[in-house]
C-alpha cells in the first residue's frame, strides 16, 4: 500500500485525507495543533461557542461532492433569509435579501438605482463565472491546457474584464456611492483592495447573491468535524501535536519529512507529500531550496470574540458597519497601517444556533481588516489593542445603538501575531498572495511542487484560493494528481 502523509489537518487537508483515504492509500495526516480544523476551529468558553474562521458558506455542492465519497449523513445547510445586514456612514441600514429577485427590488428602492442596472451587473457578473469556472477553481490552472480545451477563452478576454479595477467596474453600472461600496467588499472576501483588484472578482458577487450564501447547521465547525468523521472511519491517521520541521528527497524519489512526536523528532518516508499549510512556510521545510516569498501579503485581521450579556434584534446573524470613507480605509492598509476607520464585520452565529451563547446572551465575532505583519513599521498590538477595541465599541454604539462596552462578559482576541502562530499563515496573512493585480491568478502555486518531486500543495495559499469552497476544490485537485502519479484507484 503507498503511503501519503498530509501536513496539516485544515479544511484542505482533511478533504485530501478522506479522498486519498478512498483511494486506497495508507494516509497520515501530521498537525502542529491539539486537533483538527485550522482556520475553521471554534472556541468554546464560558457557556459561549464561537467559529474562529469561516462565517459564510457558498457553492455548498463542492461539499456535497466531497461527502458522497462517504455513504454517512450530510450536511444541512441554511440559506437565511438575509445574507448581511449594513450599516452606513449616514446611519441609514440595509438588509441584503438572499433571494435574488427581492434583493434587486430592495436594492433599487434603497439605493435609487434602475432594477436594469442591477441586472445588467448581474449578467456580467454570471457571465465572467461561466467563463473562468473551470479554468480557474475547478481544474489545476495551466495556460497549456486552456489552449487546447478552451482557446476561445482568449478571444473572450474583455469579457472576464481583467483590465479594470472592482470599483472602476462598479462605476460603470452604478451611481450610489454606497452601493459602489457594497459590491466592492467583495475583493475584501479575499484580503484584496476593490480599488486595486481587477474587476474579474465581480464574480465573488455573483456566487453569493446568484448562488448563494449559506450557514451550516450546527455551526461552521461542523464541516471540519464531519468531514474528519469521514476520513478516520476509511481508515486515515492523524497525529496531533506533530510538527514537520524538514522535507526531503530520498531514493527513487520518495519524500521524507522529520517531525516532532511526543517531543521526539522522528523521520519517516512517504511515497508521496500533500502539504495543505501555507506554501511559503512548506517552502521554507525543504532542505537545499530557495524558498519562494509572497509577492504582496493579503490582509490580516484583529478578532475579538465578545461573549455578550442580553440581545439585539437590531443586529442579525451577518452584520458590516461600513467606514465612512472606503477609499482611505484601503489607503491606510496599502500603507501597512491599521485603518483609522475600519469596516467592522460582525458574526453572531447563536442568532440560528440558540445553544452557542448562554440564555439572553449572545456571541459577537468582531472583525476588522489590517495590514499583514509585512509592515517594517508594525502595529503594537500588545499595547495599543485596548484602543482599537474601544475605538470598534464606539463605532457599533453610533451605528446601531448599542451600548456594549458593560455588557461583554467574556472576550478573546485574535491578533495577526495570533493568526501566524496558530494557522501558520505567513506574516498573519489570511489568504497568502492577494489578488490586487490582473495577473496575481497565475502567481498562486500550483497543486505540483516545482521544488521536489513527490511534494504536492492544496489549501488557501495555492490555485485556485481561499475560502471554503475554493480550498475544498485545491484538496481535490491536488488528490487526483497524487492519484493519478501513484496509479491508485480513481474516485
Amino acid at each position: 500500500m503507498k503511503k501519503v502523509a498530509i501536513i496539516g489537518a485544515g479544511l484542505s487537508g482533511l478533504a485530501a485525507a478522506l479522498r486519498l483515504s478512498k483511494a486506497g492509500f495508507k494516509v497520515t495526516v501530521f498537525e502542529q495543533n491539539k486537533t483538527f480544523g485550522g482556520k475553521a476551529g471554534e472556541i468554546k468558553e464560558s457557556g459561549f461557542r464561537f467559529d474562529t474562521g469561516p462565517s459564510l458558506l457558498t457553492m455548498p455542492f463542492v461539499i456535497d461532492e466531497l461527502l458522497s465519497l462517504s455513504s454517512e449523513d450530510k450536511i444541512e445547510f441554511i440559506r437565511p433569509e438575509v445574507l448581511c445586514r449594513y450599516f452606513f456612514s449616514d446611519k441609514s441600514v440595509f438588509d441584503a435579501n438572499s433571494d435574488l429577485e427581492s434583493f434587486i427590488e430592495k436594492v433599487s428602492l434603497m439605493f435609487g438605482e434602475p432594477e436594469n442596472n442591477l441586472r445588467a451587473y448581474f449578467i456580467y457578473a454570471k457571465n465572467i463565472y461561466e467563463l473562468t469556472a473551470d479554468v480557474f477553481l475547478f481544474n489545476k490552472f495551466s495556460l497549456k491546457r486552456i489552449l487546447i480545451n478552451n482557446p476561445l477563452l482568449f478571444l473572450k478576454i474583455l469579457q472576464i474584464d481583467p483590465f479594470r479595477t472592482i470599483n472602476s467596474s462598479l462605476k460603470r453600472f452604478f451611481k450610489n456611492e454606497k452601493l459602489i461600496q457594497f459590491f466592492g467588499r467583495y475583493a475584501t472576501y479575499n484580503g484584496s483592495d476593490p480599488y486595486r483588484a481587477p474587476a474579474t472578482l465581480n464574480i465573488i458577487s455573483w456566487v453569493e447573491n446568484g448562488l448563494g450564501g449559506f450557514y451550516i447547521n450546527g455551526g461552521m465547525r461542523r464541516l471540519p468535524e464531519i468531514i474528519y468523521s469521514k476520513a478516520a472511519a476509511s481508515g486515515a491517521e492523524f497525529i496531533y501535536e506533530a510538527p514537520v520541521i524538514s522535507i526531503s528527497q530520498k531514493q527513487n524519489s520518495k519524500v521524507m519529512l522529520e517531525y516532532f512526536k511526543n517531543g521526539t523528532r522522528q523521520e519517516e518516508v512517504f511515497d508521496t507529500v500533500l502539504s495543505s499549510i501555507d506554501v511559503f512556510k512548506t517552502e521554507k521545510m525543504i532542505s537545499g531550496i530557495k524558498p519562494s516569498e509572497i509577492s504582496e501579503p493579503s490582509t490580516s485581521a484583529v478578532i475579538f470574540f465578545w461573549g455578550v450579556k442580553n440581545t439585539s434584534a437590531k443586529m442579525h446573524l451577518h452584520n458590516v458597519l461600513f467606514s465612512e470613507n472606503y477609499k482611505k480605509e484601503f489607503e491606510d492598509l496599502r500603507k501597512g497601517k491599521v485603518p483609522g476607520d475600519p469596516s467592522v464585520y460582525i458574526y453572531i452565529s447563536s442568532k440560528i444556533n440558540l445553544q452557542d451563547a448562554p440564555e439572553k446572551c449572545e456571541n459577537w465575532f468582531v472583525m476588522i481588516n489590517t495590514p499583514s505583519l509585512a509592515n517594517p513599521q508594525k502595529f503594537d498590538y500588545k499595547n495599543e489593542i485596548e484602543s482599537l477595541k474601544l475605538k470598534i465599541l464606539s463605532k457599533i454604539k453610533e451605528r446601531t445603538g448599542i451600548n456594549l462596552k458593560s455588557k461583554i462578559i467574556f472576550e478573546k482576541i485574535f491578533t495577526p501575531n495570533d493568526i501566524e502562530s496558530f494557522t501558520g499563515s505567513s506574516l498573519g496573512s489570511i489568504y497568502g498572495n492577494s489578488s490586487n493585480s490582473m495577473f496575481s491568478a497565475f502567481r498562486r502555486k500550483n497543486s505540483v511542487s516545482a521544488k521536489l518531486k513527490n511534494l504536492y500543495y492544496c489549501g488557501g495559499t495555492v490555485h485556485p484560493g481561499g475560502g471554503i469552497p475554493l480550498v475544498l476544490l485545491s484538496a481535490k485537485i491536488a488528490s487526483e494528481s497524487i492519484i493519478k502519479n501513484l496509479n491508485g484507484k480513481s474516485l
